[in-house]
């Protein structure tokens, strides 16, 4: 019990949840009963998804007067203010998820009331969480998909079942003793004496988030080249004839971007959304529908379904053969929205893309435009800045799920660094040094120069 001879002390600790007030021992002050008790009963719960206050773990926190002034611009506030502003900030958006979690798990919030409780309704909350398996969140998964060693361990213990020693020392094992691996993305062929299998581009010198998107993006390519191969010769092998309605095109000596291209504008000029490739009279409710009949029963590509298509995931870690499938999968992602929108990267790998806030607020756009993807912060950026020109007035953010009230443009961008993390304005790296043959050139005109001036 860490010296705490109290019985009051000893009941706070639970059997199967150990709290420990570091600060009371660090201190040299008696420990925060209350603050033990909270966190026990919050860890019990054992839900992942509840948001978590920052510096609510047994850590003295220094309350902030909220300002009266919400209008400030930063760049007049000093360094000590900018950051209590920041904090309030997120400590405004933490009750505003926790609200919004309990509205949606409960249906209404109500405020918590730490000194009446019912005994019995804990008890049924601890064996719920004790029965449920807990599982990794969203971007802890994405990370595990790079490991799998980790992932391996990590399911393990996730299990409601003890697992077995065996299992868990193999895993181990390997992770203690690494061998030296360069991480490369899903489907990606690594380099060959450090040149790209696909171009030969020599790729030594280069750093490693660079090299990992030299190579995806060779690896897209090179397949997309390959499909395309195979959907001209099924258009030219197996279907010869366009048998849309009395059409009879002839698919000769032409690309299978003209051959898909030909069948999608049959199925967009056809208003009734009704298939009739060789009479079939099938009737669908839009044209994404009719284009995956005609794709899956008739086995005519167009581009809605053609696999020449090829998109990476950066968060699931997969590609996608066609846009139908790229829209569908992008479906998912909506579902699952939260703030976040930045980039996370390790290892030199884009493990998550950052988003636009704009593109995410536009529920009439596409999926494909919504959840647009952006591995690099300065595209992102670029981006944004052309949104912002067209929105002067920008009175609340964006973001589908943020209401958050903005007065200004540094606001706006003050706001997407601290509530969805998307990472602030930095200064570009310099590609390559400056080669010798320029430095000697400039050593030649400050000669001249110099000339010059003495004369």
């Amino acid at each position: 019990m860490m010296g705490n001879s109290e019985v009051i002390h000893a009941d706070s600790y639970a059997p199967d949840t150990i709290a420990i007030d570091t600060q009371a021992l660090v201190n040299g002050r008696a420990p925060k009963v209350q603050l033990i008790e909270m966190n026990i009963s919050m860890t019990r719960q054992a839900d992942d998804r509840a948001p978590q206050k920052l510096g609510s773990r047994l850590t003295d926190v220094k309350v902030v007067p909220i300002k009266d002034e919400e209008s400030i611009i930063a760049s007049q506030l000093s360094v000590k203010q900018q950051y209590e502003l920041r904090r309030q900030m997120r400590n405004k958006n933490y009750t505003k998820r926790w609200k919004a979690y309990l509205e949606e798990e409960n249906g209404s919030y109500e405020e918590a009331d730490l000194q009446s409780g019912n005994d019995e309704k804990c008890e049924d909350e601890h064996e719920h969480a004790t029965n449920t398996v807990r599982n990794p969140s969203r971007y802890l998964t994405a990370l595990l998909r790079h490991d799998p060693d980790r992932q391996e361990l990590i399911e393990l213990f996730y299990h409601t079942k003890s697992p077995q020693i065996g299992a868990c020392v193999e895993t181990l094992q390997r992770m203690a003793n690494p061998g030296k691996k360069r991480a490369t993305y899903r489907g990606v062929d690594p380099p060959e004496s450090e040149r790209c299998s696909h171009c030969k581009t020599e790729l030594n010198m280069q750093r490693p988030e660079r090299l990992n998107a030299h190579l995806l993006n060779c690896t897209r390519q090179s397949r997309i080249k390959a499909q395309t191969q195979h959907i001209k010769a099924h258009f030219e092998s197996s279907l010869r004839n366009c048998r849309w309605n009395d059409c009879g095109h002839s698919f000769r000596s032409q690309s299978a971007g003209t051959y898909s291209l030909h069948v999608t504008r049959h199925l967009e000029s056809n208003r009734l959304q009704q298939c009739l490739w060789e009479r079939c009279g099938f009737t669908a409710a839009c044209y994404e529908d009719l284009a995956l009949h005609v794709g899956i029963k008739h086995d005519v590509p167009t581009e809605w379904t053609t696999t020449t298509r090829r998109h990476y995931c950066y968060e699931h870690n997969f590609w996608l053969v066609s846009d139908q499938a790229w829209s569908d999968h992008l479906r998912q992602h909506l579902e699952d929205l939260n703030d976040f929108c930045g980039l996370i990267r390790n290892n030199g790998l884009i493990i998550v893309a950052a988003q636009c806030l704009f593109c995410l607020g536009d529920v009439n756009a596409p999926p494909h435009v919504r959840c647009a993807q952006y591995p690099d912060i300065f595209m992102l950026h670029k981006h944004m800045k052309s949104h912002l020109e067209h929105n002067t007035q920008l009175d609340t953010c964006p973001h589908p799920r943020c209401d958050d009230s903005l007065g200004s443009h540094e606001a706006f961008w003050q706001h997407a660094t601290d509530i969805h993390g998307i990472p602030p304005f930095g200064p570009r790296r310099l590609k390559r040094k400056r080669s010798d043959t320029l430095e000697e050139n400039d050593c030649v005109i400050e000669s001249d120069l110099g000339a010059i001036k003495s004369q």
